[in-house]
């Protein structure tokens, strides 16, 4: 997984690109997510509850590794609040995050070329599932 993660950095960073920043919507003070595809987290303290004994702990920002979905081969991410985990399409949450919000539940985060690991956002749309794709 690690492996297929560093190739799928390697694709969204050339030299001339510049990375934009901006708060995930509903994670604001945990995550950030960039125009290149790339998901971060953001220092913060947390309280965790291990052997019942209640503890704050601080937890460091850093670069994220997404992980494959064996299903459909897209990159998702795991973002927690209040120690809960939520998955998420990693394509959508650039989207959602740059452009808007997808406009029904029937869109989905499409790669304009086609590969999955080209998370940029000029290479994301909304569209629409088509009849067959709903069905499955």
């Amino acid at each position: 997984m690690a492996q297929a993660a560093s190739s799928m950095t390697f694709l969204s960073m050339a030299a001339d690109d510049t990375e934009v920043w901006l708060p995930v919507c509903g994670y604001e003070s945990h995550y950030e997510i960039s125009n290149l595809g790339r998901h971060r987290g953001l220092p913060r303290q947390v309280r965790a509850c291990p052997n019942g004994v209640e503890r704050t702990r601080i937890v460091p920002g850093g670069i994220l590794v997404p992980m494959r979905r064996r299903e459909s081969d897209r990159w998702r991410i795991k973002l927690y609040r209040s120690n809960t985990p939520q998955h998420f399409d990693l394509a959508a949450v650039v989207l959602a995050t740059f452009r808007s919000p997808a406009p029904t539940p029937d869109h989905y985060a499409q790669h304009i070329d086609g590969n999955f690991d080209n998370c940029r956002l000029e290479n994301l749309r909304w569209a629409l599932r088509d009849a067959a794709e709903a069905a499955v």
